[in-house]
């Protein structure tokens, strides 16, 4: 699911090879929830959840849950926030080191990353963990994290 055409194309492009195995369908959280029960034997998220606050996370694990088949999976991948603030700054300074090894302009892309503040609302991943439990999601676990950027997910029951 995205809101933007250019988006869907390039992951129509990308999952071709998977015919009617994959599924793409155009919306946006929170408005466009999943509503089908037992549809998906596996739904991905990238980059989209940490947009929604604590109670819209909760919501939208509950739905995608519901959404899958017994056994199906949920995977997201995304940006977390950390319990601890210095490692929240030394967070930042890897985002700083990271825009220079790619000798972009830093002060352009830090301002532009600083205002993404205004409208992200990312979790810890121990909240996030914690919340697909209560889903009734199995297998909670982390699959991978560097800094603030993890991967993970749960299974739903057979």
């Amino acid at each position: 699911m995205d809101h933007s055409d250019q988006m869907l194309d390039e992951a129509e492009r990308k999952l071709e090879t998977f015919g009617d195995r994959a599924t793409l369908e155009r919306g946006a959280f929170p408005d466009d929830y999943p509503s089908v029960s037992g549809e998906y034997d596996l739904v991905v998220s990238s980059l989209a959840v940490h947009h929604l606050d604590e109670t819209q996370k909760q919501t939208l694990f509950d739905a995608i849950y519901e959404s899958l088949v017994p056994g199906g999976w949920f995977l997201n991948g995304d940006v977390i926030r950390f319990d601890a603030p210095h490692l929240e700054t030394l967070s930042g300074e890897m985002i700083e080191n990271w825009v220079r090894s790619k000798g972009w302009r830093e002060d352009d892309f830090m301002e532009e990353w600083e205002a993404s503040d205004d409208y992200d609302d990312p979790s810890s991943l121990t909240d996030q963990l914690v919340w697909l439990r209560e889903s009734e999601f199995e297998a909670v676990t982390s699959i991978w994290q560097y800094y603030n950027f993890a991967v993970y997910g749960g299974k739903k029951p057979e």
